[in-house]
């Protein structure tokens, strides 16, 4: 057995690396990266974009192709992000807190070299739990239902607290207005319209993505043009420095990027999660645990680290559910498990013992897709560092042709570049305010999952509204929650009361 597995290890190892199958790799990363990073088209919008292409190709050409364009998307979001605060995939929204004020600080360089980094080893780490422990790691995905789908919401919501807690009354305000977007549309327990006005664009929900170019990109784009004298503005970035990561400084993020690692890998294996969470959480884990919390929304290098390493750790995560039990964890995977089927290839629990080959194929291809996006993103950020030095009137006038564009991508209808452009407004609305952005994200993310959950828990409970606490799960999930409020609340009072004893002995 130990040969046979070793050969097809090798037979796997030379199939990846023949010339057609490494240029598909290289051709499929620069395309992911090129198209993550486009505001609103995403990593499924990516896959979707190229999928007619593997209908003439092999199985395993097409599942490297799509793979390769999976991985490239996930990092391609963090550049525009970073770069001009437009996050090109949900799961670099995380990114842009502390990625884009280092942008700023005329520090793109090592944000985007933290982000590459964590990229990297984030999605190497997956392709090792993939290849190693998808079949007890994919049983853990089943245990998951309607309950601990809830809690896992509710900790969501308790990462609103954590990210807001400096200002508890303007977070909890914003994730109020965030779970209040989420209820738009059709009520899909009882079948009535909620503030639809009467609009068929909203029966289906507000999307999430024009949401939120507009409440980051575009509502940017307006406080840019807002002043005539750019330079006096807050958002000025300075003279741009072409410094990248130094080593020191990569082995001081090791810590948040291993612990994003993780998180992204246990949240890509639960179906329906997303990269999204996932980078929040990773985000809130790096900032609750960092020795300079002080630092994060200002430039810190771990909380560009942290989320990035998340959400590219969710590709190999979202593969382990749909390989060994036929549930896609995405909406990427899904195209991915599509062209498998396409093919005669059945994913669950009988595809390793009669696609050997092809198991390892994928093994092997996705832990050589991380090793090609280093190579590429090294080049990819230099050439993103010299185009940060363009007038500041002109990437304005960029950053809303993008954001338009991005959103029109997104459903291919004027409806979501109407939308985009209403919580342009708000987001704009809320920078004047003060009131942060991201709770709003968050709660709009995690407001359906928290509702749907929640009354299929009491639908199959016949009513009993303790069942939230009669599974171990949902139990550790409900107390992890209160112990992150508290432990935040009680963290940032104690960072309060030290600034003010600054103040006052200066």
């Amino acid at each position: 057995m130990e040969n046979s597995i070793s050969d097809l290890a090798l037979n796997s190892i030379i199939a990846v690396f023949q010339i057609k199958n490494i240029l598909m790799i290289i051709f499929g990363i620069s395309a992911g990266i090129l198209l993550g990073a486009l505001p609103g088209i995403g990593a499924s919008t990516a896959l979707a974009i190229f999928l007619p292409l593997t209908y003439s190709l092999p199985v395993g050409s097409s599942v490297l192709l799509l793979c390769s364009i999976y991985t490239g998307a996930e990092y391609g979001g963090s550049i525009s992000a970073i770069a001009i605060r437009a996050p090109g995939t949900g799961g670099a929204a995380a990114t842009l807190i502390d990625g884009y004020p280092l942008t700023q600080q005329g520090l793109p360089g090592k944000a985007l070299g933290a982000s590459l980094y964590a990229s990297v080893v984030g999605g190497l780490f997956s392709a090792v739990v993939l290849a190693l422990f998808t079949p007890p790691l994919a049983a853990l995905g089943l245990r998951f239902g309607p309950p601990e789908m809830f809690a896992l919401a509710v900790f969501g919501v308790a990462v609103i607290a954590s990210l807001a807690s400096q200002a508890p009354l303007k977070g909890f305000l914003s994730a109020f207005l965030g779970f209040l977007f989420a209820t738009a549309g059709i009520d899909q327990f009882v079948g009535f319209s909620r503030f639809t006005f009467n609009q068929s664009a909203l029966f289906g929900g507000i999307p999430a993505i024009p949401a939120m170019i507009g409440l980051f990109a575009l509502a940017e784009a307006f406080r840019m043009v807002e002043s005539k004298v750019i330079a006096e503005k807050n958002f000025e970035i300075n003279k741009v420095s072409l410094a990248m990561l130094t080593l020191k400084e990569f082995r001081g993020l090791l810590k948040p990027t291993f612990r994003g690692s993780v998180i992204g890998t246990i949240v890509g294996i639960i179906p329906g999660i997303g990269t999204s969470v996932a980078s929040f959480f990773a985000y809130d884990d790096a900032r609750r645990t960092s020795k300079k919390p002080e630092e994060f929304g200002k430039g810190s290098l771990e909380g560009v680290a942290a989320p990035e390493a998340a959400n590219n750790a969710v590709v190999g995560g979202a593969l382990i559910p749909m390989l060994a039990l036929g549930i896609p964890g995405s909406a990427s995977v899904a195209m991915l498990m599509g062209t498998l089927i396409m093919n005669d290839v059945v994913p669950g629990p009988f595809f390793f013992e009669k696609n050997p080959d092809l198991s390892f194929l994928i093994f092997t291809g996705n832990f050589v897709c991380n090793l090609v996006l280093l190579l590429v993103g090294y080049f990819s950020v230099k050439v993103c560092i010299r185009a940060l030095d363009v007038p500041k009137e002109v990437l304005a006038t960029f950053i809303m042709a993008v954001s338009f564009l991005g959103a029109y991508a997104h459903g291919n209808n004027h409806s979501d570049m109407v939308i985009m452009f209403c919580f342009g407004i708000v987001g704009w609305a809320f920078g004047k305010m003060e009131i942060p952005v991201v709770p709003c994200i968050i709660a709009m993310l995690l407001g359906e999952m928290v509702e749907s959950n929640f009354l299929s828990s009491i639908l199959i409970s016949h009513g009993d509204y303790l069942v939230f606490f009669k599974r171990p799960i949902t139990t550790v999930l409900l107390l992890l929650s209160v112990a992150t409020f508290v432990y935040s609340v009680i963290k940032d009072r104690q960072l309060a009361s030290r600034l003010r004893k600054n103040e006052i002995d200066a």
